[in-house]
């Protein structure tokens, strides 16, 4: 399955490869074609962002801050694309635009909202963030909560794109500070740091310290009581 392991009727079979992803004895082929249903892969009964609340019942189906009326009210936003980069969720490499696929970020995430994860909708969550909100510090859980969505200590809760008060305040170039641009420099975080990759496969070398490895043609090894 591709992007995230969704198994909406936990029927063993992810939501990809599943031909009824709800279980209601409809294919998912028929019922794209029912009014007032979303258009995809997946079908209402859903729940696009897997925050418990069913799409018929939530005002928030991408979790981005946005109220669905208002984000259907306005040309420059979607209900369903969680980083409002004109790219739907459901093919969108890098939902909340952190650099990270979200195929990647799903490996090291056993749920959605869990502490000390990778986040796919959680844009500073690397694998050491706030994965859920803490009730006493605003600045974590996901991005629709997060008041600072790429910690650089400018509050960014209307998920605009543009941090909340400085909407005037240009880094160079002209362009205007933003909401994902953790340093500031007008170079989006997706594209201002080195691609990451999560791989299965075991590594040639394995550093015992990787904050501190060798990089002077030495090696050590612990195979007998010395060392060379």
């Amino acid at each position: 399955p591709k992007y995230y392991d969704v198994d909406n009727d936990n029927d063993g079979v992810p939501d990809a490869e599943d031909w009824d992803d709800d279980n209601n004895g409809i294919s998912d082929i028929a019922q794209e074609q029912m009014p007032n249903c979303f258009w995809g892969e997946e079908q209402m009964p859903w729940d696009n962002d897997n925050d418990g609340i069913v799409d018929w019942m939530d005002d928030d189906w991408d979790a981005d801050g946005l109220n669905n009326t208002v984000e259907l009210a306005i040309s420059l936003t979607q209900a369903f694309d969680h980083d409002n980069d004109g790219i739907r969720d459901d093919i969108d490499l890098d939902d909340d635009q952190d650099g990270m696929h979200d195929v990647d970020e799903v490996l090291l995430w056993p749920t959605r909202f869990d502490r000390n994860s990778t986040n796919p909708w959680d844009h500073d969550d690397f694998g050491s963030g706030e994965g859920i909100a803490n009730p006493l510090d605003p600045g974590t859980g996901p991005d629709a909560v997060d008041n600072d969505d790429d910690n650089d200590t400018r509050e960014d809760p209307d998920f605009d794109h543009l941090e909340n008060t400085f909407t005037s305040d240009s880094c160079y170039g002209g362009a205007e500070s933003s909401d994902w641009d953790h340093d500031n420099d007008c170079v989006l975080d997706e594209d201002d740091k080195a691609p990451t990759f999560i791989t299965m496969n075991v590594p040639n070398n394995l550093w015992i310290d990787a904050r501190s490895p060798g990089t002077n043609g030495k090696r050590c090894c612990f195979a007998s009581t010395s060392y060379y």
